[in-house]
């Protein structure tokens, strides 16, 4: 399915079920995409909270593979094609465009420092390498190399309807208006705070989000309420967003509370993090983050709990 230079909405990165052998759960993960596919999303996003950085380079391709029959030509797919050296991207991302990706997604390297010269040659090569569009991600707030917004510009500038963003690096807003600014309105900016920041990331231009897959109904309706101009409701869903993601400060505690709410919700049938990542939620945080969906249940029309199994 074909990604366009301004594809809007929501395009959660997927989350990895695993059975206690660390293996792949791939009935699980059929299930999670029809999660999705009801959901509404716009997308679905193969990245870093999917953990593919834990995966072998058979399992990335194993992944992909199931995940594109599952999507069964309903959506989008980006895959994260990230790597340490050219070899590796090329090879990642020719695979991936014949496996069916419709745009990748990409991190600098993040064993070594990166000046823009360097970054300069690693996001050509993925695009030389390939025909689909590609998603340049500024993680470097919590990991890796920065990605500066003149980089960012000159390679969407040289790349006609290929290039498009995820500035995650504070300061993101200012980057975002600058980003919006430097192409006339016209590029594709996602907002990869978790949701926590859409509003304003939407204010400045940005045309999407690129969340967790817990909660897909809850963006789903923020960006509904962003676009129909539903201010009251959007400040509502909004804050109840933040308050949720605002403590989780590394990739693990994300990963913790994504995968706990899934569980609630019946879509997994477990919260295991492939290890040596591994990040506990304790009582007091789990009724916490449930007094919170709870309330984004009930704005978003899951009165009474229904958003979550009952156990």
């Amino acid at each position: 399915m074909n990604f366009y230079t301004r594809n809007e909405g929501v395009f959660p990165v997927i989350q990895t079920p695993f059975l206690e052998n660390d293996e792949i759960c791939y009935s699980t993960l059929e299930k999670e995409v029809h999660f999705l596919i009801d959901a509404k999303v716009n997308g679905i996003v193969v990245g870093m909270v999917t953990e593919i950085n834990r995966f072998t380079e058979p399992e990335r391709k194993e992944f992909l593979n199931h995940l594109i029959r599952f999507v069964d030509h309903q959506l989008p797919v980006v895959m994260s094609v990230g790597g340490e050296s050219l070899k590796q991207v090329e090879f990642r991302a020719c695979e991936a465009e014949q496996l069916g990706a419709s745009a990748f997604m990409a991190i600098p390297p993040l064993s070594f420092r990166c000046d823009d010269i360097r970054l300069w040659s690693y996001y050509q090569k993925i695009l030389d390498s390939s025909t689909v569009p590609l998603i340049l991600q500024d993680a470097s707030g919590y990991l890796g190399n920065p990605v500066s917004p003149d980089l960012m510009i000159k390679l969407y500038q040289a790349n006609p309807g290929r290039v498009m963003f995820k500035p995650e690096a504070p300061p993101v807003g200012k980057t975002i208006s600058l980003l919006s600014k430097e192409t006339n309105g016209k590029g594709s900016i996602y907002e990869g705070t978790g949701g926590k920041g859409l509003t304003e990331a939407f204010l400045r231009g940005a045309c999407g989000s690129i969340p967790g897959s817990a909660i897909p109904w809850a963006d789903v309706e923020l960006w509904k309420c962003l676009k129909n101009g539903d201010q009251e409701k959007a400040l509502q869903l909004q804050s109840l967003i933040t308050l949720l993601m605002a403590p989780l400060q590394s990739l693990d505690s994300y990963l913790a509370v994504e995968k706990f709410l899934l569980y609630e919700q019946g879509i997994f049938n477990n919260e295991r993090i492939r290890p040596p990542g591994y990040y506990d939620l304790d009582g007091f945080s789990r009724q916490g983050i449930l007094k919170i969906v709870d309330q984004l249940g009930n704005l978003c029309g899951k009165n009474n709990g229904t958003w979550r199994e009952k156990k």
